[in-house]
């Protein structure tokens, strides 16, 4: 059988290796091992299965990670570690007879291949079997060791199929279910590794976009509901690549967030929004240059927190009392502590706080009464059903009388008609935004627009 090829392949291993944490005799045609597998072989193995594949088979590779390993090697020490490398790999060949291969291949990554019959519930139960071997903790040194894995797998029809491409895109495919959140299994197709190419050639695009003069920001006010006038402005960035046309934010947000590449733009943000508005003076002398808001990510407040605060410090030096920043309410949760102490360190420097997307997070009246904040942002969901449901009109209004008791201004953005303004009004929010009441615009027709306003709506953040 093409298997026992791999076995061969496998025990020439053992022979060549004298780690110490090899594991042999692993049955009838099955091998593992525990130490650093020579790829190519590997590899040459799984071409051998690959040429004699009979009809109506399939070969499986799966790559497997043990979540938060690294976190068990701080808190027991890397001895533990390595006793439960040994039991991982004993239990996998005990509880997995159909798997042929079982190797280690670095640090808590681990490669499983195997035939299978056609057959969509022969490879979801594998797939379950291998995830369900984590469900009992490990005894490591006799004390219990509770883990979970991310198991990616692709598969194979026959010869025509490349080995290292099987083996990278279950690979792929294993990270990806830890992107996920962990103890996950994704199966890769062809459409996800088109995706994944995208992603990589769009981030290393955005990587020049600052220097290409990509990026750009257009602004979206906000309204006072009880004048109508505006009273502020939101920056929202948008990036316009050379060649395929506008890419949309939250598409290459998340990117510019998962690659680092969010604190320099996050930075010439802040650069952008003084130029833009520090030395303005509206052509009506009657008129106050508005606030401006901008979205501090998580990224900018852990990673970059140190160019951040240079940046907002020079901002605010340029935009006295006009400068704002908006925090989505999960970053608050993470670490509350850290959170409270950046929170009051923004409004000792005259930056005031804007808790963004209210409502969505599980703790978001802890976060409202435990965090220093100058005001919050409704989430769009409520506003959109905010005709349709009792509840979310009672859960709105509850949020207005609370914030409004603890002195916190309240904005509701999504607006998206005069009948849900006017329910916002009739619950005393102060303010709005959406695309009932402007779409984002450039700066030129932000400033066009703005000096067409009354003086009466020209106000700082604050309730009337």
């Amino acid at each position: 059988m093409a298997h026992l090829v791999i076995a061969e392949i496998v025990t020439t291993m053992f022979v060549i290796s004298d780690n110490p944490l090899i594991v042999q005799d692993a049955g009838p045609g099955i091998k593992s091992l525990i130490g650093p597998a020579d790829r190519a072989l590997f590899l040459q193995g799984i071409g051998d299965v690959l040429a004699e594949l009979a009809e109506g088979r399939t070969f499986v590779a799966m790559a497997l990670g043990l979540d938060n390993f690294s976190d068990l090697i701080v808190a027991r020490g890397e001895a533990t570690a390595e006793i439960v490398l040994r039991e991982v790999v004993l239990r996998l060949r005990e509880r997995l007879s159909s798997v042929h291969l079982i190797v280690w291949t670095s640090g808590d990554l681990f490669v499983l291949a195997c035939e299978l019959a056609d057959s969509p519930r022969g490879l979801e139960a594998l797939q379950v079997s291998v995830i369900s071997c984590f469900d009992e903790p490990f005894l490591a040194a006799n004390t219990p060791v509770y883990l979970s894995a991310s198991l990616g797998v692709a598969f194979a029809t026959g010869a025509r199929d490349d080995p290292q491409e099987l083996l990278g895109s279950a690979e792929v495919a294993r990270s990806e279910a830890r992107r996920a959140g962990g103890r996950r299994i994704i199966v890769f197709d062809r459409p996800a590794r088109s995706n994944i190419a995208d992603r990589f050639e769009m981030t290393q695009a955005l990587h020049r976009a600052v220097e290409q003069h990509e990026l750009s920001l257009d602004y979206q006010p906000i309204v006072h509901l009880a004048s109508m006038a505006t009273v502020g402005l939101e920056a929202l960035l948008r990036w316009n690549p050379r060649g395929r046309g506008q890419v949309r934010p939250d598409t290459f947000i998340p990117l510019a967030e998962d690659s680092g590449l969010i604190v320099p733009i996050g930075s010439w943000v802040l650069g952008e929004v003084v130029e833009q508005w520090s030395d303005w003076v509206p052509a009506n002398r009657g008129l106050a240059p508005p606030w401006v808001t901008v979205n501090v990510s998580v990224a900018q407040l852990d990673v970059g927190f140190a160019g951040l605060a240079d940046d907002l410090l020079a901002a605010q030096s340029a935009l006295p009392g006009r400068l704002s920043v908006e925090i989505t309410e999960s970053r608050l949760t993470i670490d509350p502590e850290g959170a409270r102490a950046t929170l009051n360190w923004l409004r000792r420097l005259g930056v005031k706080v804007i808790l963004d997307d209210f409502g969505t997070g599980y703790s978001s009246l802890l976060s409202l009464c435990s965090f220093p904040v100058d005001a919050l942002k409704i989430d769009r969901s409520f506003v959109e059903h905010l005709l349709e449901s009792d509840r979310d009109q009672a859960i709105v209004g509850t949020i207005i009388d609370l914030a409004h008791t603890l002195g916190i201004l309240v904005i509701a953005e999504g607006v998206e008609s005069a009948a849900q303004l006017e329910c916002l009004a009739g619950l005393s929010c102060d303010q709005a935004q959406g695309f009932y009441i402007s779409p984002p615009a450039p700066l030129d027709e932000v400033r066009a627009a703005y000096e067409t306003a009354s003086p009466l709506g020209q106000r700082s953040m604050g309730r009337d």
